[in-house]
């Protein structure tokens, strides 16, 4: 893996995909500690959170372990039952 993982604010759909597949393959190595790590420190997109409404649960999203600070910052606490219109 290239990137650095220090966690933005902001981060590009492609760096956002990168640390994603670096969370997967740590998965993939049994290395769950690293995984968790990484999974902890990514800031879900808030685009991302509300197109997985449709097929998880507010508590499968969270158990992932992203941070979800960017998605209530746009959404509110209450992100999960906001409307269902995606930017």
């Amino acid at each position: 893996m290239s990137a650095q993982l220090d966690f933005d604010d902001e981060m590009s759909d492609d760096v956002f995909y990168e640390r994603l597949n670096a969370m997967l393959d740590a998965f993939a190595c049994d290395d769950f500690a690293k995984a968790r790590k990484i999974a902890g420190g990514l800031k879900l997109p808030p685009k991302l959170a509300m197109q997985r409404r449709s097929y998880m649960s507010k508590e499968d999203i969270l158990a992932l372990g992203y941070d979800m600070s960017l998605v209530e910052a746009k959404y509110g606490k209450g992100w999960y039952e906001a409307p269902r219109t995606v930017e």
